[in-house]
């Protein structure tokens, strides 16, 4: 193990743990569409535990476009996503007790290539998934 991979596994996901709140990261198999009905409908969702903690976003954290869409920031233990081969993207949804985020963009903070912690910018996603 590698000195950044005990940051994220002895450190960081141990504070964000303590602190944070449980949820679920989400992501659906490949969608698809009925050319009949002109709908697309997701494939199906498979959640991965993580922990989050859920704090003001900060103006010059993302980019002022990102800001100006956003209504949180979600910092998030690399822990649980590294140990399930998950590496987060934009677009993907994140579930925090009946509450579900969409991600808009995503910070890694990640010295020598090895995820510690990401904070995501994410808005309220109305409809149901």
């Amino acid at each position: 193990m590698s000195f950044y991979e005990g940051l994220r596994d002895d450190t960081a996901g141990p504070l964000i743990a303590q602190f944070g709140q449980d949820a679920f990261y989400r992501t659906y198999d490949s969608e698809t569409y009925d050319n009949a009905t002109g709908k697309t409908t997701p494939g199906g969702a498979t959640d991965t535990a993580i922990k989050c903690l859920d704090l003001p976003l900060k103006e010059r954290e993302f980019s002022e476009e990102v800001t100006a869409m956003a209504q949180a920031m979600l910092l998030v233990s690399a822990k649980e996503l590294a140990a399930a081969s998950i590496t987060p993207a934009v677009d993907a949804f994140v579930q925090r007790g009946t509450k579900i985020h969409q991600i808009l963009a995503i910070n890694t903070v990640g010295p020598s290539g090895v995820a510690v912690i990401y904070k995501m910018a994410v808005t309220e996603h109305t409809e149901v998934i």
